[in-house]
């Protein structure tokens, strides 16, 4: 069973609680919502994700739905691996658009495993090698 840091409801988690619970275990991944919806609590995610990247090897993924295109998200600079988003809140746009960055780090544990993740729709590593090229357009079945 995975563990899970828990605070109270509507307030953020605290930096120093993420780097006690580091140290308590290994994790494979951090996960932190940036702006909660109902209650507009903002977590630290910068300073999250220096924590993460000093005191461990998991993956930080971080959930921007409700921030990203309204707030500061600087996704290499605050080592976050895993960006996920979306078109429908902060963006303001119709529902449907998903909007994901992966670090090079999470590209290469994928490589590396010995068996493939059971994916519904397209494999990252096939995704991020039609972007090396510059002539290579991506384009998903829809459009």
């Amino acid at each position: 069973m995975p563990s899970v840091l828990e605070v109270p409801w509507g307030k953020p988690v605290k930096p120093e609680q993420v780097k006690e619970a580091l140290m308590k275990d290994d994790y494979k991944a951090v996960t932190v919502t940036h702006v909660e919806t109902s209650t507009g609590v903002e977590n630290s995610i910068k300073e999250i994700g220096e924590i993460v990247m000093e005191n461990s090897d998991a993956f930080y993924i971080v959930d921007t739905v409700c921030s990203l295109g309204g707030m500061e998200v600087r996704v290499d600079e605050w080592n976050i691996d895993i960006c996920a988003s979306g078109s429908q809140k902060c963006i303001g746009v119709p529902p449907g658009l998903a909007l994901l960055s992966v670090s090079d780090k999470v590209l290469k544990y994928i490589e590396k495993r010995k068996t493939p993740p059971k994916l519904m729709v397209w494999k990252l590593s096939e995704l991020a090698s039609s972007h090396e090229s510059p002539i290579t357009i991506f384009c998903n079945p829809a459009s």
